[in-house]
């Protein structure tokens, strides 16, 4: 062979060395990495089966718990259903004794309602009797009592037509009060103003110490307005209570007969102003007013 020849051949035969050393590293790497896998697999395959056993293990103990739990509950059971036997053949035997103590009594029951019978028929009879007395008995007091309620209702009727009376003279009393008090009031006012037109000039120079700032003019009319009170009436009472306290007024003057002419009321007039002076007589004459009214009333 020639030296050409053999070189080339060389040249081969070394491209083909370099091939199969790439072809053998790649199926080394790739041998390699299928074997880390299936490493990786069968390593979690046996923690897998580690899990399982566990688990297993886990079973197999609470079963045999269970089984003994079994056996002692079917032992208890047995012994209940032993008590429960003879708790049944006992109920069954008072069972018996009652229907016989039962029949017995069924017996004497028909006898005393046979005796009861015959002796209710004489009650019954005696207390129709009764209750036809006493239904004639509340007609009775039904009757009189509607009677009452009449001369009741009479009376009422007379109280509201006096009450209305009253509302009247009171309204009237107001008026006459307020217009009187309106009256009073102007000509105090009237007086007022002159006495101030006079004099007000003469006590702001003699009293030298007092220094007062005017705020209106010297010549301004100055009025002194006092208001009245409204006048409150006194609360009516109530009819019972009216008719309680009149009867006992009633029984003590019966009971001092001889201090008769004794029994006048003195009222001292206050030390106040004049207005609420009047305004007590004022109040004093209505409500002797209402009770003579009550008293007539009650006459009535």
């Amino acid at each position: 062979m020639s030296s050409k020849a053999l070189l080339w051949s060389r040249i081969a035969l070394c491209f083909i060395s370099v091939a199969f050393l790439l072809l053998y590293t790649s199926q080394y790497s790739s041998y390699r990495m299928q074997y880390s896998k299936i490493l990786q697999k069968y390593s979690e395959s046996v923690v897998h089966s580690d899990g399982l056993a566990a688990q297993l293990r886990v079973m197999v103990e609470r079963n045999e718990r269970i089984e003994r739990l079994m056996a002692e509950m079917r032992a208890k059971q047995s012994i209940v259903m032993k008590g429960n036997v003879e708790k049944y053949r006992e109920l069954e035997s008072a069972k018996m004794a009652c229907s016989e103590s039962l029949e017995k009594c069924n017996e004497e029951v028909e006898t005393l309602r046979s005796s009861v019978n015959e002796n209710q028929n004489e009650k019954t009879n005696e207390v129709i009797s009764e209750l036809r007395a006493e239904l004639q008995r509340a007609q009775k007091k039904i009757a009189s009592l509607e009677k009452d309620k009449s001369e009741l209702t009479e009376n009422v009727r007379r109280i509201e037509k006096g009450l209305e009376e009253l509302r009247i003279e009171k309204e009237k009393c107001l008026n006459k009060e307020e217009n009187k008090t309106a009256h009073d009031t102007k000509a105090e006012a009237e007086a007022n103003n002159k006495l101030t037109l006079i004099s007000s000039t003469k006590n702001y120079i003699a009293n030298g110490k007092v220094r007062f700032d005017r705020i209106r003019a010297a010549n301004e009319v100055l009025a002194f307005e006092r208001h009245a009170l409204p006048f409150v009436a006194p609360d009516l009472l109530p009819n019972k209570v009216l008719f309680k306290k009149l009867e006992q007024k009633n029984s003590q003057k019966d009971t001092h007969r001889e201090d008769d002419g004794n029994g006048i009321e003195i009222i001292e007039p206050p030390d106040v102003n004049e207005h609420d002076y009047k305004e007590m007589l004022n109040r004093f004459s209505y409500e002797s007013r209402c009770s003579k009214c009550q008293r007539v009333l009650l006459l009535c």
